[in-house]
């Protein structure tokens, strides 16, 4: 299969980060953390490395690492053997990676605090982790802006500059207010506009969002899956990935047992003109296990009654305009399978599925596919989810389909060929197709 994005898909091997990029390495001067800082920021000079050697916890402020007038400085955080913790004291980012500057974490962990305000590193220069590095437990809450409302954008890290994952691991992070996380965008990595991720190695687990329970990918963000794998996140849409707007490139790694209440249990795709949302997806090598396939490892979309949705794309979910499913796969995704989705003009390649199972067990959208030409197009394959896993769970709404499926072939038979019968139709079931969306 061609590539479909060629001046991006050597991210695997040229924006690998060498854990040290100097041989002069500056070791500055002070006990702690925050003094090491400190001393850094009085004495920077361009083209620098400096060692911070960490050997016990210690508690950290939010720390800005910006240094104006210089430029390509490198600041390495390594922890000993016993892998200590930096923890954040208070609201805010522990880290802020300003242009210029690039931080390499090295066997250390990264603790957050709940009720925060602000991912635990925001990004705009470099940031790379290494083996036993971890950003773990911090709980974005977002901030409250006048003028724009209120912003929950990364649990764990926010990417507007570039991100290199060789290893180490993002865990236990969210984004949003309340118990549905309502406004989160990335439980554990948000990548904004313009940002790079790149994911040699390592783990991204048990973080949870609204939208993207392991990552969200916006604002022509870039996110390449090299190696390492993403697992046991939770979303609302997008239990693993969310592409709202950007570009998700994967090679290679694994993609499981992540979990969305709606659309997209590994991956989702979205689409929406008037919002701007114009997710690409292509991927041509790594996993994604499907619960069809899989049940205990697979991604999975079921609903907050954990009844699982057939339609919604356990592995992956590529929509259409007005929140349908154009395109879903529900069995695993295996390295050899290269698929392709470009949400904006619905192109895609591979192979998807398509549940023809329904079609013998749960009967047919009569009067739909008569309208609408198809039995698996977006606006009957919302009706059928509707039916499934709504009217079917009531007396009332299981007497209605009876009393429709009696109905519905006699009107078909009769009208079937008419062209006053489709426009009726086609007006009430696109109406009712767009309240069930929204819903």
């Amino acid at each position: 299969m061609e590539k479909k994005y060629d001046e991006v898909s050597t991210q695997c091997h040229n924006d690998k980060k060498e854990s040290v990029q100097s041989s002069r390495q500056i070791l500055p001067q002070g006990k702690t953390v925050t003094e090491k800082l400190a001393w850094i920021e009085a004495n920077v000079q361009n083209n620098s490395t400096y060692l911070v050697e960490i050997t016990d916890d210690e508690k950290l402020n939010p720390h800005e690492l910006s240094y104006e007038g210089k430029n390509n400085i490198t600041i390495i955080l390594e922890g000993n053997s016993s892998k200590p913790t930096i923890s954040l004291t208070s609201s805010g980012s522990l880290f802020k990676i300003e242009n210029g500057v690039h931080l390499i974490l090295n066997n250390l962990s990264l603790h957050g605090i709940r009720n925060n305000n602000s991912s635990l590193i925001w990004v705009g220069g470099n940031l790379t982790m290494n083996i036993g590095s971890a950003v773990l437990n911090n709980q974005n809450i977002g901030y409250d802006f006048e003028q724009f409302g209120r912003f929950v954008l990364g649990g764990g890290i926010t990417i507007c500059g570039l991100f290199t994952m060789n290893g180490g691991i993002i865990s236990g992070n969210s984004s949003g207010i309340g118990p549905k996380l309502k406004g989160g965008k990335g439980g554990g990595v948000y990548v904004c506009g313009d940002g790079k991720f790149v994911m040699n190695e390592g783990e991204i687990t048990l973080n949870k969002s609204a939208m993207g329970g392991g990552i969200v990918i916006t604002e022509n963000g870039k996110f390449t899956l090299c190696g390492g794998s993403i697992e046991k996140n939770l979303g609302l849409v997008g239990g693993g990935i969310c592409v709202q707007n950007g570009l998700f490139m994967m090679e290679g790694g694994m993609v499981s047992k992540n979990q969305a209440q709606g659309y997209g249990g590994g991956v989702l795709v979205m689409f929406s003109k008037e919002n701007n949302w114009f997710g690409d997806f292509n991927k041509t090598g790594g996993t994604i296990i499907g619960y069809t396939s899989n049940s205990t490892n697979g991604n999975i979309s079921k609903d907050n009654e954990g009844v699982v949705n057939k339609w919604a794309g356990h592995s992956i979910a590529g929509m259409g305009d007005g929140s349908v499913v154009k395109k879903f796969k529900n069995t695993t995704s295996a390295p050899t399978d290269d698929m392709y989705f470009k949400a904006a003009t619905q192109d895609f390649s591979g192979i998807w599925d398509k549940d023809e199972s329904s079609k013998n067990t749960s009967g047919g959208c009569y009067i739909a596919t008569c309208v609408y030409g198809s039995y698996d197009c977006s606006e009957v394959l919302i009706l059928r989810y509707f039916r499934d896993n709504h009217l079917a769970k009531s007396w009332l709404g299981r007497m209605f389909i009876q009393v429709y499926y009696v109905i519905s072939p006699k009107l078909v038979s009769l009208f079937g060929d008419k062209e006053w019968f489709h426009s009726l139709f086609k007006r009430i079931i696109n109406s009712q197709v767009k309240r069930l969306s929204q819903k």
